[in-house]
C-alpha cells in the first residue's frame, strides 16, 4: 500500500470545525453567523487567489500568455477588478451588523467572521515568519 499525499491533518481540522459549525447552526440565534462565516470564507479564498495572481502578474513572476485561457490585454484589468470586488464583498460580509444576530447574542457572534478569519491570517503569518527564521 502506498502512502497517501492527502493532507490528513488539514482534512481532520476542517471536519472538526465543520462539525462545530453544525452544532452552532442548531442554535437559531447563530444561523446568520454561520451563513456569514461560510460566505465570508468563500470570498476570502477568492480574494487570496485573485490577489496572489495579481501580485505575481505585476511582479513579472507569472506569464499568463502560456496558459490555456488567454485574455490578452484584458487579463490584468479582469484580474484587478476581480481582486477589488472580492475584497469589497469580503469586507461587506464580515462587517458586524447587529440586526443579523439575535438581540441577546454574545459579542463574539457579532464579530465571528473578522475574528476567525483574522485569527487564521495571524496564525498563518506567524507560522510563515517562524519557519523563515528557522531556515536562516
Amino acid at each position: 500500500m502506498t502512502a497517501s499525499k492527502a493532507p490528513r491533518n488539514a482534512v481532520i481540522c476542517v471536519v472538526l470545525l465543520a462539525g462545530l459549525g453544525l452544532l452552532f447552526g442548531l442554535n437559531d440565534g447563530a444561523v446568520a453567523t454561520v451563513i456569514a462565516f461560510g460566505t465570508g470564507g468563500l470570498y476570502a479564498m477568492f480574494a487570496m487567489t485573485t490577489g496572489v495572481g495579481l501580485y505575481t502578474r505585476l511582479a513579472g513572476r507569472w506569464n499568463p500568455a502560456r496558459g490555456e485561457l488567454r485574455l490578452g490585454v484584458w487579463g490584468l484589468a479582469i484580474n484587478a477588478v476581480a481582486f477589488l470586488w472580492s475584497v469589497f464583498e469580503f469586507v461587506n460580509i464580515a462587517w458586524p451588523r447587529p440586526y443579523a444576530v439575535a438581540p441577546n447574542a454574545p459579542w463574539w457572534q457579532l464579530w465571528a467572521v473578522p475574528l476567525v478569519l483574522g485569527s487564521i491570517l495571524g496564525v498563518t503569518t506567524l507560522y510563515v515568519l517562524i519557519d523563515k527564521i528557522r531556515k536562516n
